[in-house]
């Protein structure tokens, strides 16, 4: 994917990245997460690892949203089956937050699914099942502002049996899609 640039701000897929970068992702994510899904988890600083943050370049699937050579927002890509792809893991430094970065990462993430060929984006969020959490209810407006619509809702504990002891209440994982 050639890189988007307007002005100093660039978003594109890169193909490597050094070794403290990696690690500032990790915080930048695991910081953004911690605040997201606030008294969710038992422990903080546990949604990504620099293991995965490699996986993920080495397989293509991170963009990264780039302003003065420091990287200040990303988003996972996936392909779930042939028709669908899929974000994740969506964030943005919150000091560059209200600058449209987490909508232009969202709108890259469905260029590349369009350029992937497929013809649905999904995404999965994880809210609490009993109570209502601040930021979880202004994603759920934000992605229905974006086009995107509330499918399904299963079981966090179903669908990963592993992670249900790190959970600090009982959440729902619901899957959200557009049409592209």
């Amino acid at each position: 994917m050639t890189p988007e640039r307007t002005e100093e701000t660039h978003i594109y897929i890169p193909r490597s990245m050094a070794r403290e970068t990696m690690i500032a992702l990790v915080n930048l994510v695991n910081d953004v997460y911690d605040v997201a899904e606030e008294n969710m988890w038992k422990e903080t600083g546990v949604r990504t690892n620099l293991s995965e943050i490699e996986s993920l370049i080495q397989e293509g699937r991170l963009m990264v949203v780039e302003r003065d050579i420091k990287i200040i927002g990303l988003v996972k890509l996936s392909k779930i089956d042939k028709d669908t792809g899929e974000l994740g893991m969506l964030v943005v430094d919150p000091s560059a937050r209200r600058q449209n970065l987490g909508r232009r990462l969202v709108e890259s993430a469905e260029a590349w699914a369009k350029g992937e060929g497929f013809h649905t984006m999904q995404l999965q969020l994880l809210t609490p099942r009993t109570w209502k959490h601040p930021t979880k209810e202004l994603l759920k407006e934000w992605y229905s502002r974006m086009g995107y619509t509330a499918q399904c809702s299963a079981s966090f504990e179903e669908d990963y049996p592993d992670l249900v002891n790190l959970l600090a209440c009982e959440c729902d994982l619901t899957t959200w899609t557009k049409p592209i």
